[in-house]
């Protein structure tokens, strides 16, 4: 069956239509989504969807697209030291405050989105899933595995795997930010995710300093 023509598709926005997937493929995968679902989600019939995405794995790439997209764009912000106030030295400190900030703030306005990230990464066996996963997220992580062994040499703890300490990481806060509240409270405790996060960066992933990070600074 070919797409529909122009004239006879409802109008509706593609991110209506990207919000409604990244709910329906984070609750059901991407095997078990099914298009019309996400298009009566969407306001629009299943030949409507079609006409913008020709099919479910078009459609679940453009999903993560979108996602990668936003992370990418704050991901390279940071990185460039855009609206970083840098003062004294090296400008390492303040941009991967930015960074982890720009994602900690993503990861609290985007739930269904880290919802679908995790499905992908731990329990999505369709392998189309986790390939467009896994091209999309490469190059992102080897930026900023660059950045910080590269620009982060004298701050970064001596020795540390940088990749796999940013993947922990990164896993750790959409994964907190996918739970339901019950479940959340359960895992990580009732105390501030995000303070948790900063704790991390500053005694895991960076070496000792009187430098406090911006969100602890008196």
């Amino acid at each position: 069956m070919g797409r529909p023509r122009a004239e006879t598709v409802t109008v509706a926005t593609p991110s209506r239509l990207l919000d409604a997937a990244s709910r329906e493929f984070a609750a059901r995968g991407l095997d078990g989504a099914r298009l019309a679902d996400i298009a009566a989600a969407a306001g629009i019939t299943r030949p409507s969807l079609l006409y913008h995405f020709a099919s479910k794995d078009d459609l679940y790439a453009a999903t993560l697209q979108q996602a990668f997209s936003s992370l990418s764009s704050l991901t390279l912000t940071a990185l460039r030291g855009d609206g970083a106030v840098v003062g004294g030295g090296s400008a390492f400190r303040p941009r991967l405050y930015a960074l982890v900030r720009g994602f900690l703030d993503f990861a609290a306005a985007e739930p269904a989105v880290c919802r679908l990230l995790v499905r992908t990464i731990v329990a999505d066996d369709n392998e189309r899933a986790r390939a467009v996963l896994a091209e999309l997220a490469a190059p992102l992580l080897a930026e900023v595995s660059r950045f910080l062994a590269e620009e982060g040499r004298g701050h970064v703890r001596p020795g540390l795997p940088v990749q796999a300490a940013v993947v922990n990481l990164i896993v750790g806060v959409l994964s907190r930010a996918a739970a339901e509240a019950p479940l959340r409270t359960a895992l990580w405790g009732a105390a501030d995710g995000d303070g948790a996060v900063w704790a991390v960066v500053e005694h895991a992933l960076l070496s000792p300093s009187s430098f406090p990070h911006p969100e602890s600074a008196p």
